[in-house]
């Protein structure tokens, strides 16, 4: 994947991001939630794919505790959880 990727701390945590294509003032943004395994690098080139496909500029991460972002003291990652760092990395 050829893209920008940058680590962005998010609740106390780094976490993992990669962007590609057009910045989000320049574009919607597609945002890639993965399952519990996956990380930015299980994408392979369906991100950059889609987004040149698209127009729309894209938003990989790896989840804590997967790709290159820590562990999570957390047993489980609820939704929220997962909503609540989206949310965060937007704003």
């Amino acid at each position: 994947m050829n893209e920008d990727r940058e680590y962005l701390r998010i609740c106390g945590k780094r976490l993992e991001i990669a962007w590609l294509g057009p910045a989000p003032k320049d574009a919607p943004t597609l945002i890639f939630l993965h399952e519990g395994f996956g990380c930015v690098d299980m994408w392979h080139d369906f991100p950059a794919k889609l987004s040149s496909a698209t127009g729309c500029g894209a938003l990989v991460y790896s989840r804590l505790g997967y790709g290159h972002s820590p562990h999570s003291e957390q047993k489980a990652t609820t939704l929220k959880v997962i909503a609540d760092f989206i949310l965060s990395i937007l704003h």
